[in-house]
């Protein structure tokens, strides 16, 4: 086998690392249109039966956006969990090193606000 045709475990983390970040935007875009709907069900001043059935449909929305968060919240589990618990990765990424909980021994990459 030639050099290439190995796994690079840097490129792996690193990839993993990019997955997260996209995610976590993806979790925070998901933030943003539950926040909208939430201001549409509250919405006092509109009152009919068609807004009724349109709330209930919103509703249903909430919970598959919620639904959504949660795998995503899995997702990111799974690719922290791939880059092996290696602490080393963190110091190889100073950007991140204000964004990483090093302290936390079991979670050695939780990532709170990206």
């Amino acid at each position: 086998m030639e050099e290439n045709h190995y796994l690079n475990p840097d490129a792996i983390k690193e990839q993993n690392l990019q997955g997260i970040i996209k995610i976590k935007l993806d979790s925070e875009n998901l933030d943003i249109a539950e926040n909208y709907i939430t201001e549409f069900l509250l919405e006092e001043q509109l009152s009919s039966e068609a807004y009724d059935a349109l709330r209930e449909v919103m509703e249903l929305y909430q919970y598959i956006l919620d639904d959504m968060r949660d795998l995503n919240d899995a997702e990111i589990q799974d690719l922290m969990s791939s880059c092996g618990q290696n602490k080393e990765f963190a110091h190889k990424n100073p950007a991140l090193q204000d964004k990483i909980s090093l302290s936390d021994k079991s979670c050695y990459l939780r990532f709170l606000f990206f």
